[in-house]
């Protein structure tokens, strides 16, 4: 059992996560339960059911499935209901010719996903690959990368489609929190030294939180005066972690959170110090538009999505670390996420840095 003080947090993280490391610790979940929903939802039989210790998700958890039949399947559950949209969006894209994104496998029954208690379970065929935090992309899967997501910005969509996504609202809820944790961190009362050293840490960086916070909130001021007529399709989560590499093939994974917004909530990415290796920013840059092609940048967007998505990752694992006793061996690892930030090269000094020419 845990503690928690915050009701929001499990919605929070169904939405934004970025830094994809170790799971450590299994879920309760019975693991006969999933096998059990396998043979009867999609009427495959499991003879063996892996836990894979991946993600940054507390709410969610992934199996790898092998079937009588030889048949390696992924199994994604998520704790609570998820937005049917996103797997509609996965499941169009990759019947309109993009297969680099892997859609989900229908039940016997021809839905896009199943329920096993309180979990909602996605299964998807299983690809042998490495995330792009295990494995450098070569020039080629960067320039794929571009075109994909160039493709998912620019296709034609059905407006059913289109009118069940999210739309960018540039609120200040997310900055609003942190600077609540700011102003709050010296008078809690701290459940383990992974709290109170994140408690020191806002202490220390409280003026360089605040920037950030500030920084957010300029740029969103410009950009909600009427630009909502260049929102596209955007994947929100595009980072070293969603991406497969498999020999020279590439594929973009996660589409748990799509949103109708600019094109550079997707583009903050690139360069942003999201995890990728081998290259440098600039050349991460490069190569990536070297597919996606020409582009009229919005730094001012661009910007503020690399501010933002910094403002809510510390959000989010402030709410893990001060606002509830749960996580266990995964408190210290989300303290090492919410550091990493600051460090050399890191997505805070990648924000303030200049564009490549």
């Amino acid at each position: 059992m845990c503690w928690t003080g915050n009701k929001y947090i499990t919605s929070a993280r169904l939405k934004l996560t970025r830094i994809i490391q170790p799971v450590l610790e299994k879920p309760s979940i019975d693991e006969g339960t999933i096998v059990s929903c396998l043979k009867q939802e999609y009427g495959l039989a499991a003879q063996d059911l892996t836990f894979l210790p991946i993600g940054a998700d507390p709410n969610a958890a992934v199996y790898r499935a092998e079937t009588h039949h030889g048949r390696a399947v992924f199994i994604k559950l998520r704790r609570g209901e998820v937005p049917r949209v996103s797997l509609e969006l996965a499941a169009y894209l990759h019947a309109h010719g993009n297969v680099q994104i892997i859609p989900p496998i229908l039940t016997i029954h021809g839905e896009l996903c199943a329920k096993v208690g309180e979990y909602t379970l996605i299964c998807m065929p299983f690809i042998e690959a490495k995330n792009g935090y295990e494995k450098a992309m070569t020039a080629h899967q960067w320039r794929e990368f571009g075109a994909i997501l160039r493709h998912v910005h620019d296709a034609t969509y059905p407006t059913r489609l289109l009118a069940e996504l999210p739309r960018e609202t540039y609120a200040p809820d997310w900055r609003d929190r942190l600077c609540n944790h700011l102003a709050q961190q010296t008078h809690t009362t701290h459940y383990d030294a992974h709290a109170t050293e994140l408690s020191q840490v806002l202490h220390d960086r409280h003026d360089q939180i605040a920037d950030l916070i500030q920084q957010a909130s300029a740029r969103a001021g410009v950009l909600t005066t009427g630009l909502s007529d260049d929102y596209v399709v955007c994947h929100t989560d595009a980072h070293a972690g969603n991406v497969l590499l498999a020999d020279d093939a590439f594929y973009l994974v996660d589409w748990d959170s799509p949103l109708l917004a600019l094109r550079e909530r997707d583009l903050m990415f690139i360069g942003g110090g999201q995890g990728f290796i081998g290259f440098t920013p600039d050349e991460e840059w490069a190569r990536f538009f070297s597919g996606y092609g020409d582009i009229a940048i919005n730094t001012t967007a661009l910007q503020y999505y690399r501010f933002e998505r910094i403002i809510i990752d510390m959000v989010l694992y402030c709410d893990d670390l001060l606002l509830t006793t749960c996580g266990g061996a995964n408190r210290g690892q989300a303290l090492h996420n919410l550091k990493s930030n600051f460090a050399t090269g890191g997505t805070i000094e990648r924000a303030y840095a200049e564009l490549p020419v």
